[in-house]
């Protein structure tokens, strides 16, 4: 994952409390990560912050749009850097030979 990413991730569900307080800047930040995470193939976080963005604008609730989205965002970050644990069974079933692989 970029670390540009990641510090979106970082600075749009890092202080909850601060984010919600402020929708205009909470629909900014994620209309950001929108194209940002769909690029690096995070499409799940991409369409999530997308519905985040449009509560936002709305006036509609946002906390639960943003808890989902966070959630994703923790995934993408977890996934890209090697610790989810889907990913890490696959990687280190690909690390044995093609006779031992499980998957």
């Amino acid at each position: 994952m970029s670390s540009k990413l990641r510090r979106q991730i970082e600075e749009v569900f890092g202080n909850e409390a601060a984010a919600l307080a402020d929708r205009q800047q909470l629909a900014r930040q994620a209309h950001q990560l929108v194209t940002h995470a769909a690029l690096l193939g995070f499409s799940e976080l991409s369409q999530l912050c997308i519905e985040l963005e449009e509560a936002c604008t709305s006036g509609q609730d946002v906390a639960a749009p943003f808890q989902q989205a966070k959630a994703a965002g923790q995934i993408a970050d977890r996934s890209a850097s090697g610790t989810h644990p889907v990913k890490t069974a696959v990687l280190a079933d690909l690390a044995r030979s093609p006779r031992q692989r499980r998957l």
